[in-house]
């Protein structure tokens, strides 16, 4: 899935209009938004199908060859993948944190140990139950992974951004 705001450069372009506003962050972050939208479009309608899909965040390991690849033109950036396909078996569904941890009223709620320690064990024992591609970690370990080991490349991602035109601007 692509953020396109150069879509909405060419129009305004072709009608000689300011277009300065396409690279703040209000109109980027809408770009993001859309791509996100379509994105779970897709993979309700595949799901409704019988196909399976999955969101390839990986892309983003080395978005500017990714756009490169793909000769992304500026205020474009690719946000993820989706793969698409029959599935040869069915695996069962991860386990998602629990609703009160993501679904707040009013206020936000700031997260609750007693819930993050049962989530991991809950992981825990989905990783290692599964048929295939078997793991020993949490949630919480997958998430300071994340942050510790992040491809290099991962850090680059605003500089790419920049270079593609988008959050220019406030």
């Amino acid at each position: 899935m692509i953020a396109d705001q150069h879509r909405n450069e060419f129009i305004g372009n072709e009608a000689h209009a300011n277009t300065n506003l396409l690279h703040d962050g209000d109109h980027s972050l809408a770009a993001f938004d859309d791509a996100a939208l379509a994105g779970q479009s897709i993979v309700t309608a595949a799901e409704s199908m019988g196909l399976g899909a999955v969101f390839l965040g990986s892309i983003l390991n080395d978005a500017q060859q990714v756009i490169d690849l793909l000769h992304l033109p500026k205020l474009t950036f690719p946000v993820f993948g989706i793969a698409v396909g029959y599935p040869n078996e069915k695996p069962d569904l991860k386990p998602r944190l629990p609703l009160k941890s993501v679904h707040f009223e009013n206020c936000y709620q700031e997260p609750d140990k007693d819930t993050l320690d049962a989530y991991d064990q809950t992981i825990q024992t989905y990783y290692a139950q599964r048929s295939s591609n078997n793991r020993t970690e949490t949630f919480r370990h997958h998430i300071i992974h994340d942050m510790q080991v992040s491809p290099k490349k991962r850090s680059e991602i605003l500089s790419v951004l920049n270079r593609q035109g988008f959050f220019l601007k406030n």
